[in-house]
């Protein structure tokens, strides 16, 4: 449709019309048929006044003045469904006028707009309010065969030889509002598709930020997931210094805003290194590498992800105390071994995992200095040729045997 026809019709959208597709498809709809109508109505005005058919010329004298100002009533406020049911009830009325006077319901040019009255009705209006025309319009077609069997025939109060001319503009104008409905319907169920469409890729997008992608879809497909062992994980926590301490002096939105500025940088870091997110507990970041990806070296992943954390944890600090601001310090700790993953609950599931190594990871956390990367023995031992591992030698840590630690720095270039 040409842009300026379509401004003009969009012109006599009403004010304050919700921001729904569908709700302005069928507003623009009824405008379009009325105007559209008023056009057949000053046509057949204009043949019937050349062949002296004064009743159809006056009824169409008439209707062209309704349909025409349909548009601007809706314009100024009348709601679509109370201008259905006008346009209902107007068109039934006007066909059975036009039908007296032209050969009656089985000859007349008009007929077959009869039966579009309720499918347009059920566009403006609701399904209660379009039966009633669809039942109406059945009497109406029943009470007529009744007549017509007392009466021979319905006279012509024009010239009959016209009547193929007025059939002709009488069908062609019925094919033209025919497509504009079935347009109307196709385009509506296409928006809802596309809107159930839309909102299943957000549905499937919210379970993939909780889920891992293959945990995702068993869990679509069956209902339920199964726990799964993993031989080989490397796992990681982070924890920020003194948390409770300062954010004693924080304002709480302050503190939360501060906190998922932090973690949706984390995030940002983890995804560049295929890196499943499992969960945040209060100020501590938990994630693991080598679930359901054939990451062989995730060990060397894990540790280039926490390198670039704490770069960015210690450049925040640094714009920070120039601009005397509050921050914080990281500490991080990385384990690798075997565990068990997979979700617990019905309702608020979470993905989750189990573990020696978990335990073991958060113990090297705990044991970890602010700033620095604290890593085990079995994590230093995946990834020696690509990082400088400091032996920190055997520490104790709580419920547990003293643990051989490191710290993970990135090789310097010479």
């Amino acid at each position: 449709m040409n842009k300026s026809v379509s401004n003009w019709i969009d012109s006599f959208l009403p004010a304050g019309l919700p921001d729904d597709q569908d709700t302005i498809r069928r507003h623009r709809l009824f405008i379009i048929i009325n105007f559209l109508i008023t056009l057949f109505a000053v046509s057949y005005g204009v043949m019937s006044y050349f062949i002296d058919f004064r009743v159809g010329m006056n009824a169409m004298i008439v209707s062209a003045v309704f349909f025409f100002i349909q548009p601007y009533l809706l314009k100024n406020g009348i709601r679509l469904y109370s201008m259905g049911i006008i346009f209902g009830i107007y068109t039934v009325l006007l066909n059975i006028v036009l039908v007296l006077y032209s050969g009656g319901l089985f000859i007349s040019p008009v007929t077959p707009f009869i039966v579009l009255t309720s499918p347009l009705v059920l566009i403006f209006t609701n399904r209660h309010t379009a039966l009633f025309f669809a039942v109406l319009s059945v009497l109406y077609v029943i009470a007529f065969a009744v007549v017509k069997s007392r009466i021979q025939e319905f006279p012509f109060t024009y010239n009959a030889k016209f009547h193929l001319m007025f059939l002709t503009l009488a069908l062609g104008g019925l094919v033209l509002i025919f497509f504009l409905v079935t347009n109307t319907f196709e385009n509506t169920k296409n928006h809802a598709l596309k809107q159930l469409a839309d909102e299943q890729k957000k549905s499937e997008q919210l379970l993939l930020n909780i889920l891992p992608q293959k945990t995702a879809s068993e869990l679509k497909l069956h209902g339920k997931t199964k726990p799964q062992r993993y031989e080989n994980v490397t796992v990681m926590f982070t924890d920020f210094v003194e948390f409770t301490k300062r954010s004693e002096h924080i304002p709480a939105d302050d503190l939360v805003n501060d906190i998922d500025f932090y973690f949706r940088e984390f995030d940002e870091i983890i995804s560049r290194y295929n890196i499943e997110k499992i969960k945040t507990i209060g100020d501590s970041y938990m994630c693991a590498a080598g679930l359901h990806s054939e990451t062989a070296n995730h060990a060397v992943e894990m540790i280039h992800a926490a390198l670039d954390i704490m770069r960015f944890v210690n450049r925040i600090k640094a714009e920070r105390v120039q601009s005397n601001k509050f921050y914080f310090d990281i500490r991080i700790g990385i384990n690798s071994g075997p565990l068990v993953a997979g979700v617990v609950g019905s309702k608020k599931f979470a993905y989750d995992i189990w573990g020696d190594t978990v335990n073991t990871s958060a113990r090297l956390q705990q044991s970890s200095d602010p700033g620095r990367i604290n890593v085990s023995a079995a994590t230093a031992s995946q990834a020696t040729d690509e990082f400088v591992f400091i032996p920190r030698g055997k520490i104790a840590t709580k419920n547990k045997e003293a643990i051989d630690m490191f710290f993970a720095e990135a090789k310097t270039t010479s």
